[in-house]
């Protein structure tokens, strides 16, 4: 049996041989282990600046990926954000000193999360590989199911 994600009028549809119903779907959370997703970094000469690139476990790059940068320390209220290019790469310019929590979030993906350090004499190079992560858009509910019937039973 075959569900499509097309769930929005609740009609049948019929066709020669067989008819598409709109049905209650009756399934049970299947629980699954959490991916985890992670942020390897390491220091630059470039003074007071993070950069990095976003990839997935095949290497490939990821464009529009949410990237934060957070101190961690109360005193200084410093966070940004911002996306990652078409090249999934990422810059943060006039960063100070201390140490900040780098997350990288993406559609489809588990997040990755890590605290770095940035020196008074160097910069970060961050680099965050993402692993996909199945989705529930709304749990069980809805789905076209296809129903196979001989042509003299269609209506």
């Amino acid at each position: 049996m075959r569900r499509s994600a097309l769930m929005v009028c609740a009609f049948t549809v019929t066709t020669a041989c067989s008819r598409y119903e709109l049905r209650r779907d009756t399934c049970d959370p299947v629980e699954t282990p959490e991916p985890h997703s992670g942020v390897a970094w390491r220091y630059t000469a470039d003074a007071h600046r993070v950069t990095g690139q976003v990839r997935d476990l095949d290497g490939n790059r990821l464009r529009h990926s949410k990237v934060s940068l957070a101190a961690m320390s109360p005193p200084a209220q410093f966070s940004r954000n911002q996306l990652s290019d078409s090249m999934g790469r990422f810059v943060f310019d006039s960063v100070l000193s201390g140490r900040y929590i780098v997350s990288v979030r993406m559609l489809g993906y588990a997040a990755a999360r890590d605290s770095v350090r940035v020196a008074r004499d160097s910069g970060v190079t961050v680099t965050a590989v993402m692993v996909p992560r199945g989705m529930m858009l709304d749990g069980c509910g809805y789905g076209w199911v296809r129903v196979r019937k001989p042509w003299w039973k269609v209506w």
